[in-house]
């Protein structure tokens, strides 16, 4: 019998058992959506990181280079750590095709600022505030405009952090802090919240405890603290990043402007990347096959839908094998309407995972990202469960007895 003709009996049976072949497909759906949203969200995620450590040099392979002082207490007294010669003495390196000197960029928060208290010192998040404060205050005023055109020396603390230093919200109004030597006066008290949890932990800050000051004052009173202690050296393509990121290592813990000092240390972007991105990948696939078990259990309703669908047409099975129909053509078709059951089940399901990733990540700092990948795991799964889960009463209605089933 003809592949186009076993094709359209499969469709033809399935459209006869519509209600149950819609409830047999749910489980596909249900289990294929499952997979693809956590994979795209997984994705989306993997190169927001990925991007975010490699920054603007996307396509090159660099490799940051920092320098530690033997005394941490002078890192903020360290004018220049990499010199016009160390650069010219790294680039000189072989595989080296270039140095760059980090920018600072504008920040909305300094992370692990010290501020000390009477018993010890406390590590919090410094906000800058770039524009006139709306907060709702617990006391005092917000920091104003004209706070930030003077470059006045004011604050806006955290209950926690007043409470700490001043016992009350109250008491700290008027009372200086002391960041990095300057003393800020605090003109006002907000709720405490926590900020950018992640980055403050790293920092060692404190999440829950924050000063807030106007950007302007920041900049006007602690730029020369915004040292040169970081080099981005670019690798020539062809060489092992690893190996020049040694060789200028060496160089300049040997003859580097602060080598007597302190250490000069490097980060390979391109390997952190490549970790990243692995353990990344690693972890999605991991939720994403814990999510899958649904499929092995949608997989054993499609096998009890084709085991009913056998038994309900046996009549039907025998008037077409006694005239002439063989077993093959009959397993055939019934594996057919599995895979059939299955195949669209999944492609409705891939298209519902891919709606509902892009409902969730409307939510989250990220955009959802389908590759081939996801569709040939859809593809590929669908119609493995619908062969797998098929075979089986495909054989069996192709091996009943035609004189027991005319009887």
């Amino acid at each position: 019998m003809k592949f186009s003709v076993l094709l359209g009996s499969a469709l033809h049976s399935l459209k006869g058992n519509a209600r149950r072949t819609i409830l047999t497909m749910l489980g596909i759906i249900i289990g294929i959506a499952a997979v693809i949203t956590i994979m795209s969200l997984g994705k989306g995620f993997q190169k927001m990181a990925v991007s975010g450590l490699a920054g603007e040099d996307n396509g090159k392979v660099t490799v940051q280079f920092f320098y530690q002082p033997d005394n941490p207490q002078s890192v903020r007294k360290v004018e220049k750590a990499f010199s016009k010669q160390d650069r010219i003495g790294v680039e000189s390196i072989e595989g080296v095709s270039g140095t760059e000197i980090p920018e600072t960029k504008e920040q909305n928060y300094i992370f692990g600022v010290s501020i000390p208290t009477k018993k010890s010192t406390e590590h919090v998040v410094l906000g800058l505030e770039k524009s006139a404060t709306k907060e709702s205050l617990t006391v005092g005023e917000n920091i104003s405009q004209v706070d930030i055109d003077a470059n006045k020396k004011v604050a806006i603390i955290d209950e926690e952090l007043a409470k700490l230093l001043f016992s009350s919200p109250k008491q700290a109004l008027g009372h200086g802090v002391t960041i990095d030597g300057e003393v800020y006066y605090i003109k006002g008290v907000k709720p405490t919240s926590k900020v950018d949890a992640l980055q403050a932990i790293f920092s060692g800050a404190d999440p829950y405890k924050a000063v807030h000051i106007p950007a302007t004052t920041h900049q006007h009173y602690h730029k020369k603290e915004e040292n040169v202690n970081g080099l981005k050296v670019f690798v020539k393509p062809g060489y092992v990043a690893k190996d020049v990121a040694k060789k200028v290592e060496t160089h300049l813990n040997e003859v580097g402007s602060k080598h007597t000092s302190g250490k000069y240390t490097f980060i390979d972007v391109a390997a952190q990347m490549d970790i990243i991105g692995k353990v990344l990948d690693g972890l999605t696939y991991f939720v994403s096959a814990v999510a899958g078990i649904s499929l092995f259990i949608a997989g054993v309703g499609v096998m009890n839908m084709m085991y009913i669908s056998v038994s309900e047409r046996t009549k039907e099975i025998g008037i077409r094998r006694a005239m002439g129909a063989t077993k093959g053509s009959i397993q055939l078709q019934f594996l057919l309407e599995g895979i059939m059951i299955t195949s669209i089940g999944g492609i409705i399901g891939y298209v519902t995972g891919v709606l509902l990733a892009m409902l969730i990540s409307n939510f989250l700092p990220f955009k959802i990202y389908t590759d081939w990948t996801a569709v040939a795991l859809t593809v590929g799964v669908s119609v493995f469960i619908g062969i797998v889960f098929s075979v089986f009463p495909a054989k069996s209605a192709a091996n009943k007895d035609v004189i027991e089933i005319l009887r």
